[in-house]
C-alpha cells in the first residue's frame, strides 16, 4: 500500500513583518524552515491569495502555500487552491498554532473542531472537510487574553525552535506518509534522546 502524503502544506499565519516572529505565524514559520533547505526550491509566487510554492518530494510534486488573506479569511485562499486542483481532505495539511497545547507539544491529526481559532474557523467555513492538522503548541497565556498573546511577537530564538520542531514533526509526514507518521510525532511527553 502506498504512504498517503500531503499534496498541499499550508502555513497559517498573517503577512507583514509586524506579525513575523508572533506565536499565530508558526504555520509560515513552518513553512519557510521547511523549504529553505529543500531541492527545487526557488521562491514562492503569488497566485490563489496566497504565497505559493512547488517543490518535488519522492517524484511527487507538493504545493506549500501562505495564505495572504490575514489568519481570519484563511479560508478563501485555501478553498481556491483546492477547488482548482480538485484535491480531497487527506491531501491537504494545515500547520498552525494550538493554545491548548503546552509549548512545544505537536499533534498530527485529522478533522476535529476549531477551538477557537479563527483561521481554522475561516477553513471550515469555506471548505467544509477533514483536512489533516499539524497543531504546534504554543501554550496557554497566564493572565493575558488569548488574541494579545498569539499576536505578540516573542524572541527569534524562542519561535525558532518551536518552528524546527514542527519541520521536523513534517520531514517524518513525508518520510513515513500521515497515518504511520502519527505514532512518532503525537507521544507526549517527549521522552530524552540520549547521544
Amino acid at each position: 500500500m502506498m504512504k498517503s502524503l500531503p499534496k498541499l502544506v499550508v502555513g497559517l499565519g498573517n503577512p507583514g513583518d509586524q506579525y513575523a516572529f508572533t506565536l499565530h505565524n508558526i504555520g509560515f514559520l513552518t513553512v519557510d524552515y521547511f523549504l529553505q533547505y529543500q531541492q527545487g526550491f526557488s521562491g514562492f509566487k503569488e497566485k490563489h491569495k496566497a504565497l505559493i510554492a512547488q517543490i518535488t518530494i519522492d517524484e511527487q510534486p507538493v504545493w506549500f502555500m501562505k495564505p495572504q488573506t490575514y489568519m481570519n479569511l484563511s479560508g478563501d485562499a485555501v478553498s481556491e487552491i483546492v477547488r482548482y486542483h480538485r484535491w480531497s481532505d487527506t491531501e491537504v495539511l494545515i500547520i498552525h498554532d494550538e493554545i491548548d497545547f503546552e509549548w512545544g507539544r505537536i499533534q498530527l491529526k485529522k478533522g476535529g473542531g476549531s477551538a477557537g481559532h479563527r483561521g481554522l474557523e475561516s477553513i471550515f467555513q469555506c471548505w467544509q472537510s477533514d483536512f489533516y492538522r499539524l497543531r504546534v503548541g504554543i501554550g496557554k497565556p497566564e493572565s493575558r487574553d488569548a488574541k494579545k498573546y498569539v499576536l505578540a511577537n516573542v524572541s527569534k530564538s524562542l519561535i525558532e525552535d518551536l518552528a524546527q520542531s514542527a519541520v521536523n514533526a513534517l520531514k517524518i509526514i513525508f518520510l513515513n506518509g500521515f497515518e504511520n507518521a502519527k505514532s512518532k510525532i503525537n507521544p507526549w511527553p517527549k521522552e530524552p534522546t540520549h547521544a
